[in-house]
Parts: C-alpha cells; structure tokens; sequence
C-alpha cells in the first residue's frame, strides 16, 4: 500500500501508452521463456507469429512491451510479464521508456539490450523518435514509433 505521495509525480511510467489519438498498431504475442520487463524493446522469439523475448539485437527490434491496466508490481517493485504469459506489443504510436543516456527531443532513438533507448540511427529497421527530452540514464521519456517496426512475421 502507497503511504506517501511525491509533491513532483513523475508524467508516466515506463511502458505506458502516451498519446491517445495518434494510430498505433500493437501486437499480442507470449512472453517466451523468461519473464519480460515492462517498457523494455523486445524481438520475435522462436516463433514470430506467437512469441517475444528481450530485445538481443538492435536490428531484430519489433516494438515496446506496454504496461497493461490493472498490472500489478512484485514486492520488489518490478512490474512485469511472467514467463508464457499474453504481453501487448506497441509497434506504432506514443510510449513512455527509460533513457540510457541523454536525449534531446526530435532526436531519432535506438533501443539497446539493456532495455533502454538511446540516441542513434539504425538501418531502416528501426523508426522511432524522442517527442521529450531525457537528461540521464533511467531518465522517463516519451518516444514515437513512427511505423511498422522490424521485419514483418513469416
């Protein structure tokens, strides 16, 4: 239970739906094999048209996993899908992510293994944008995926 209350709430939370008109396509697949963070870019697992995993590779990025209404954290603060659970997919539209590094807004952004996003450019696999700044790593900001990320499942 939440006994105290930041005079300075941060805008959102790692992998919260940001915008609300702007399209957005998601995807429902299972979370392969091991747990998945919430917020974190993930790929196509064993099977493209079913699973994902955590992001291994820059260029195999397919989308953001999305915080879920209702989706509660552990004891230790961590909100994420469990092994083999359903976890939504943003390919397309606004999300909230955590920062590895600075990034001002408009820069074009790249994810990395470590669950973050960067300032970057990547060959045409990946199409994302900060619509907000981030000063430092673990920083909240707000990013667009402008369209249909990675290769389409086979």
């Amino acid at each position: 239970m939440q006994l105290e209350y930041s005079k300075y709430m941060a805008v959102g939370l790692a992998g919260q739906i940001a915008g609300t008109f702007e399209p957005k396509r998601i995807l429902s697949l299972l979370a392969e094999g091991a747990a998945l963070a919430v917020g974190a870019p993930v790929e196509f697992g064993t099977d493209p048209e079913k699973q994902c995993v955590a992001l291994t590779a820059v260029d195999s990025f397919i989308g953001v996993s999305i915080l879920p209404l209702g989706k509660e954290q552990s004891d230790a603060g961590v909100v994420e899908y469990k092994a083999e659970t359903m976890a939504a997919v943003m390919q397309m539209g606004r999300i909230y992510v955590k920062a590895s590094a600075a990034v001002a807004a408009g820069a074009e952004v790249i994810p990395a293994t470590s669950g973050k996003f960067a300032a970057g450019t990547s060959d045409a696999v990946v199409k994302a944008f900060a619509v907000s700044a981030a000063a430092a790593d673990g920083d909240l900001f707000m990013i667009e995926l402008t369209g249909l990320q990675g290769t389409a499942a086979s």
